[in-house]
């Protein structure tokens, strides 16, 4: 056998590797969706649980942008379910976290997340938080300061803005 015989054998070996790779965590994912999916029928105390790093990155095949739009939009759902105001969205402001860790350019989940937790009670603290490192993401946007500020004014009184 030649040399440029076990090239090619190599080459087409590696495709092959690469192909049973795609193939597995494909398959990973479809069982990660079943487990998903299978987690909505839970109660609502064990339904919302913040996944770890790692999980969330391979929720969203390895991609940031994509992986934080999914704990995106189990956050929204989360804060609009009525089942889970019981709880009182006590997982809310780790998964708002997590989203912005994620994908740090994502000023809506800074803006709107920091809303979501501002209409819950208990959560002015978790809201002013997210708003602060929004704030310092994005330093040429005034909404983030007026939000502060906003939101020490109604949660705290006038005295907490002076």
């Amino acid at each position: 056998m030649s040399l440029g015989m076990r090239g090619a054998d190599a080459a087409a070996r590696t495709r092959l590797l690469a192909l049973l790779v795609l193939l597995a965590s494909a398959s990973a994912q479809v069982g990660l969706q079943r487990v998903l999916d299978a987690g909505l029928q839970l109660k609502p105390a064990e339904h919302m649980r913040v996944p770890s790093l790692a999980v969330a990155l391979a929720q969203g095949f390895m991609r940031r942008r994509a992986a934080a739009d999914i704990q995106w939009i189990r956050a929204t759902s989360y804060a609009g379910d009525a089942r889970f105001n019981r709880d009182g969205h006590r997982a809310l402001p780790a998964l708002l976290r997590l989203v912005v860790t994620l994908d740090p350019s994502m000023s809506t989940a800074y803006y709107l997340g920091g809303v979501l937790l501002a209409s819950h009670p208990g959560t002015a603290d978790a809201a002013t938080e997210l708003w602060r490192l929004g704030e310092a993401r994005f330093r040429d946007r005034w909404v983030f300061p007026m939000m502060i500020g906003a939101c020490a004014l109604f949660d705290r009184g006038e005295e907490a803005c002076r």
